[in-house]
């Protein structure tokens, strides 16, 4: 016997008429409405009308017009939901073939994201939005898989001009080729007593950041190849900073805090 409900059946065919439910979505609709407002004809959206009826995704109104049920709104709002994350996922490609285990990324943090590819000319140049947040910055927190080179000095300017709480967290290998690399730059950070810099001796997935602004909350990462900075992704969605802070804590609270008679030891 065939099943009442299949969900592929289901799919099938929200897949194919997802432009009906989209079009009676806010206020009901006849037959003629539905078909000046989408791509069908009148044979096709007689059809399909009998068949959402039939799946219960719309019910006829006594003047002989057409709205969602209660299961045709949940339907029709997922499936909204998968072709905003889609088209999001399409927009950061170019993104996505130069992170870091991207699998371990929830596929949210794409939706309604802002993407900044670097020019490989100037590819630090891309990191300009982080140093103008930090402008009006109450807090930063950041991981690198790389060794700092961009906005050292900027950063400590304005963390001491505004007293503004840093944290940044790398793997050990990246503290020891910063230190030796900048050494006078690392120890003035740690010199610094709004700025904590930590080493972790495991390895650091992603470069977070999060910046905190009278007004919002803002996260994202940059996403390096070979060293070089490829592009960067931000989103102030409450989900996605929650998840960025949730795996900087978890970093952090395996990392060491550095002091600068460390750095000088390096």
């Amino acid at each position: 016997m065939e099943p009442k409900y299949d969900g592929k059946q289901l799919r099938d065919l929200v897949h194919k008429r997802y432009d009906i439910l989209e079009c009676i979505n806010k206020s009901q609709k006849d037959i003629p409405t539905i078909v000046t407002n989408t791509k069908f004809s009148r044979t096709t959206v007689d059809r399909s009308v009998k068949t959402l009826i039939k799946h219960d995704l719309i019910q006829e109104t006594e003047d002989r017009k057409y709205k969602l049920t209660s299961k045709g709104e949940l339907i029709k709002d997922e499936t909204k939901e998968f072709h905003i994350l889609t088209d999001s996922i399409a927009s950061a490609t170019d993104l996505i073939s130069y992170l870091n285990q991207p699998e371990q990324i929830p596929p949210y943090i794409f939706r309604d994201a802002s993407i900044n590819m670097a020019n490989p000319k100037a590819p630090e140049a891309c990191l300009r939005p982080i140093i103008q947040l930090l402008e009006e910055a109450t807090y930063f927190c950041a991981t690198s898989r790389v060794a700092m080179t961009y906005g050292l000095d900027k950063l400590y300017d304005i963390a001491n001009k505004k007293e503004m709480k840093v944290e940044i967290c790398v793997g050990k290998e990246v503290m020891n080729f910063s230190s030796k690399l900048y050494k006078e730059k690392m120890k003035k950070l740690c010199q610094a007593n709004h700025i904590e810099i930590y080493s972790t001796s495991n390895a650091v997935p992603h470069s977070l950041w999060i910046v905190e602004t009278p007004s919002n909350t803002k996260g994202g990462f940059v996403v390096h190849s070979d060293g070089a900075v490829k592009g960067i992704l931000s989103n102030d969605s409450s989900q996605a900073v929650d998840w960025i802070e949730m795996l900087y804590n978890s970093i952090q609270d395996e990392s060491e805090l550095i002091t600068e008679s460390a750095i000088r030891c390096i």
